[in-house]
């Protein structure tokens, strides 16, 4: 692909990633969040592109993940 972050969405849920070299963030959805582990809160993503640092934040509760690249499994992991 010849980029360093991929941004996508549409599944609603958050998902934090390196496959390779690229970072690959899904920061779930504000509008139809559908993650239980936030509660079902909207969810957004904040990258930092020099560090390549990723938080997802749930609406109106503290942050999951924050400081390097976390591992969020998708959908129905433990």
């Amino acid at each position: 692909l010849g980029v360093d972050i991929v941004v996508l969405g549409h599944t609603h849920y958050p998902l934090v990633l390196r496959e390779g070299p690229v970072l690959i963030v899904n920061p779930g959805s504000l509008e139809e969040p559908r993650d239980p582990r936030y509660g079902m809160k909207p969810t957004y993503a904040i990258v930092d592109t020099e560090t390549e640092s990723v938080e997802i934040r749930a609406c109106g509760a503290p942050s999951q993940t924050s400081g390097s690249v976390a591992d969020i499994p998708g959908p129905g992991a433990d």
